[in-house]
């Protein structure tokens, strides 16, 4: 029976490693442990965009109005990967054939993902994307969906079908197969709440900030850039 998230905070399974090998001779990581999220917690703890938190301390941005609002996450390159799965990916989600993302498989990348909010035609959409070490970000995924979550990882989608598997901080990263007991994700806040567990950047609060200036694809394709016509 599928369980949603909201049923699956009373309970979970042991977190346990599986003695099998995958046709490449690589050990499987069990991830059997479903998300514990506190989902009052979520409905109050969510990112938040820097005029709102600026609004709610009583202070005003300074600066003109931003295109996208980029997440105080710091999500290491070698835990997110494009992934061979079992779509939907619950109640039990199989990956393997793990790779970089494919619009940013530079032989040369740096810094960390992170994620990029926009308000697209009236709807706010989530994009993966890789900031640099100059601060500078490159749109890796646009118009990434949620799609399945336990307490070790995030299933996300792209393009309603190629899914990129975010590794959180409770299994070893790299790009070893797995296999997880996992449940769809109800909401974005969700999403963001798993996100901020394991990837909030030191220091910085859950606060989103702007970025004044269109997102170039990481690949350098036009294409593949974030929309710089959205405004909030």
């Amino acid at each position: 029976m599928m369980h949603h998230l909201s049923t699956l905070t009373s309970f979970g399974l042991a977190f346990i490693l599986v003695n099998a090998r995958h046709s490449h001779g690589q050990e499987l990581l069990r991830g059997g442990k479903l998300p514990t999220l506190d989902l009052e917690l979520a409905s109050t703890k969510n990112i938040e965009d820097e005029d709102t938190y600026l609004q709610r301390k009583g202070k005003q941005h300074k600066g003109k109005a931003g295109k996208a609002r980029i997440l105080p996450l710091d999500i290491p390159l070698d835990r997110a990967y494009d992934v061979q799965w079992n779509p939907p990916g619950y109640p039990e989600l199989r990956t393997s054939g793990l790779a970089p993302p494919f619009y940013d498989q530079e032989t040369a990348r740096d810094g960390h993902y992170t994620f990029a909010k926009q308000n697209e035609d009236g709807a706010m959409t989530m994009s993966l994307v890789r900031q640099k070490p100059d601060g500078t970000v490159c749109s890796v995924f646009n118009n990434i969906e949620f799609q399945a979550i336990s307490e070790t990882v995030l299933m996300t989608l792209v393009d309603e079908y190629y899914g990129t598997l975010i590794k959180g901080k409770g299994i070893p990263a790299g790009d070893g197969d797995g296999v997880y007991d996992t449940a769809p994700v109800d909401s974005v806040e969700i999403a963001e709440q798993w996100l901020i567990q394991n990837f909030q950047q030191k220091g910085k609060g859950a606060v989103a900030t702007k970025i004044d200036v269109p997102i170039m694809s990481c690949s350098g394709s036009e294409s593949d850039a974030l929309p710089n016509e959205s405004k909030f």
